[in-house]
């Protein structure tokens, strides 16, 4: 059985068997991770009578992701692991979304709101090989970018936006639009079949560097 958990922003939790959707649940507020990661993990195996024990890996989001909510769930994931001694695998939620759309006959934009009037972002061709890797850019900025790595006058575009934000883009391109997959549990599988496919990401990406110096970078 296979624990999965995003706290990039919501918070997504749910179990499966392999690619077999067990259970789901997806929690709006965004500031409620540390209090709710725990006690909805729990009603979840409950409700489909599975004990932590019976757990063998935990799929979890190492990003992109706001500082707090992506270290308590990342944090949780491999706390809730030791026990059982379930693998932990880090994934990139980008390259979920993006996968979540495998149909798409275009090159995917995978795109969050970093806040500050800027986006993180990445493309993949149709067949889901990345063109632009995962990085933080102006929206102005991206059409230029794209049409550097494609000819396609053509783009699926799935996101977590309001799609004022997304004129930039379709004014250019043909897009189709796919508002954020994260909130249904047909999601899930994704998660399980990213973790297959990309690299494992054990330290957290976040949507930006903290604003903070330290006391070493101070003295130099």
């Amino acid at each position: 059985m296979i624990l999965v958990i995003d706290s990039t922003n919501e918070l997504l939790v749910g179990i499966l068997d392999c690619e077999n959707v067990l259970c789901f649940k997806y929690h709006a507020e965004s500031r409620e991770h540390v209090e709710k990661i725990a006690v909805i993990c729990d009603a979840l195996l409950r409700s489909v009578s599975i004990k932590p024990t019976d757990i063998t890996e935990v799929i979890v989001s190492a990003g992109p992701g706001m500082y707090t909510g992506l270290r308590s769930g990342m944090a949780f994931a491999k706390t809730f692991a030791f026990v059982p001694h379930a693998k932990v695998t880090g994934v990139i939620t980008l390259d979920v979304m993006a996968a979540s759309v495998e149909q798409a006959k275009t090159p995917v934009l995978a795109v969050t709101d970093a806040r500050r009037h800027e986006v993180f972002y990445a493309l993949y061709d149709e067949n889901g090989k990345l063109l632009i890797p995962h990085q933080v850019a102006k929206m102005e900025t991206i059409a230029e970018a794209i049409k550097r790595v494609t000819d396609s006058q053509r783009l699926t575009i799935v996101h977590n936006l309001r799609e004022e934000y997304l004129v930039p883009l379709t004014g250019v391109f043909d897009c189709k639009l796919v508002e954020n997959p994260l909130k249904s549990s047909t999601i899930l599988p994704y998660y399980y079949k990213v973790s297959r496919k990309y690299p494992n990401y054990d330290a957290p990406v976040y949507l930006r560097n903290p604003d903070v110096l330290t006391m070493t970078s101070l003295r130099t």
